[in-house]
């Protein structure tokens, strides 16, 4: 089997929540192009895992939180891992301690810091750690706790060599009427006819339907300029994970 085939094989039966417990969606669960699931966490790995083979790959996840991506990435064959967050930020801060205490007990190989990402240095980490470039970076939802956005995604753009994995939290909540005040999102706002279907079927094929949509808020947004998407050879759309976040993989 042709090697992006074979791993989408892997990710479709290992991560997508649609196929485990033969299609049966939890009671309340809000659905998503491919299936629900605790933090969406399975359609988000399973965005990653078809489009990009972890094996041998060092990766970086900023935001780690409990460390979730770091772990299922060692566990397809990845080679330096390091997660980072910060105990200190947030309801969810300390959860980089579950994180070193799961790894102190099942010693799977994945590294975690306790830093404030205002203050790090992606490329002097890097090369601190002994890799040069990380592969892959993962950016998801995190970008919106840091004040200096730009600073912190031009770090990460050098010391990434590969592919960056990007997860809006705010795409949704940045909406301007012909009059340029704001429309209130949260809970029941659309974008672009996006949640007033929640049919499984058209949700299943928005990805060429949503991509130009999306790419283009982009560039008319601070994000083509933060996000640097101009610099990348190509920049895809992968879906939407919690129900309406474009996730995003951004091509070096």
């Amino acid at each position: 089997m042709p090697h992006d085939e074979r791993y989408q094989d892997v990710a479709k039966k290992t991560y997508n929540y649609h196929n485990l417990g033969v299609g049966v969606f939890p009671e309340g669960e809000e659905k998503t192009p491919h299936g629900s699931g605790e933090r969406y966490n399975f359609d988000r790995m399973y965005m990653m895992a078809s489009t990009y083979d972890f094996t041998h790959k060092n990766m970086v996840d900023l935001g780690c939180n409990s460390g979730w991506f770091c772990f299922q990435a060692k566990l397809l064959g990845s080679a330096y891992i390091l997660g980072i967050d910060c105990s200190e930020y947030g309801v969810m801060g300390g959860a980089i301690h579950y994180a070193q205490e799961f790894e102190a007990r099942f010693k799977l190989g994945a590294n975690f810091l306790d830093f404030n990402l205002e203050n790090i240095n992606m490329v002097a980490l890097a090369q601190h750690v002994g890799i040069g470039q990380f592969d892959v970076s993962l950016v998801l939802s995190v970008l919106h706790h840091v004040e200096n956005k730009k600073r912190l995604f031009e770090s990460l753009y050098t010391a990434t060599e590969e592919i960056i994995f990007y997860e809006d939290h705010e795409f949704w909540n940045e909406l301007y009427d012909e009059r340029g005040n704001p429309i209130e999102t949260k809970g029941n706002g659309y974008r672009f006819g996006w949640n007033e279907d929640m049919s499984w079927q058209r949700k299943i094929g928005s990805i060429e339907k949503y991509e130009p949509m999306i790419l283009n808020s982009y560039s008319e947004s601070w994000r083509y300029d933060v996000l640097k998407m101009d610099k990348f050879r190509q920049v895809k759309f992968l879906g939407f994970s919690e129900k309406r976040r474009p996730f995003l993989a951004f091509f070096k």
